[in-house]
């Protein structure tokens, strides 16, 4: 993989704190907080800082619980292109109270039973419902080369529990 980040998903009781993400890959779709860990940052650090730059809430490295891995590539003519890690972690404490930044808008809570899964990336519409069941899973997508339409589908394996 080229580059390793994280996706935190904020929960209270059976809802989850969702944004609109308004740049880069996943522009305008909803999704959980996150981006690339800094160098000389654990996976850990990196996706607490991102989650209070993007959304103002902070929390302690001791209250994510892991909920798995996901492989991400995209592909140019055929080729693989770049590869991203990206580290899936639940979040039920935090301080501070959630606020919009340039990068995610609108946020909401929503029934884990009523995710806006038609307005998500295609991949996450597979594997983010497993993941709020509870599952710990490891995954591989490729998107082609526009970073939206799937190639293959999503290989997910369910590898245990966090709930």
């Amino acid at each position: 993989m080229n580059l390793e980040g994280s996706l935190i998903f904020p929960m209270c009781g059976d809802s989850v704190l969702l944004g609109r993400k308004m740049r880069g890959i996943g522009a305008g779709f909803w999704n959980g907080f996150g981006g690339k860990a800094e160098s000389g940052e654990t996976i850990e650090e990196g996706a607490l800082r991102e989650l209070e730059e993007e959304i103002g809430i902070v929390g302690a490295p001791a209250d994510l619980v892991s909920a798995g891995v996901i492989d991400f590539h995209n592909t140019r003519d055929g080729e693989d292109e770049i590869g991203f890690r990206v580290h899936i972690f639940i979040l039920k404490h935090w301080g501070g109270e959630p606020q919009e930044s340039e990068e995610m808008k609108s946020l909401t809570w929503f029934p884990l039973a009523d995710l806006p899964l038609h307005e998500m990336r295609p991949a996450d519409c597979e594997w983010m419902p497993a993941v709020f069941e509870g599952n710990i899973i490891q995954a591989d997508v490729t998107y082609a080369p526009d970073k939206t339409t799937l190639v293959g589908g999503v290989k997910m394996d369910v590898v245990g529990r966090w709930k």
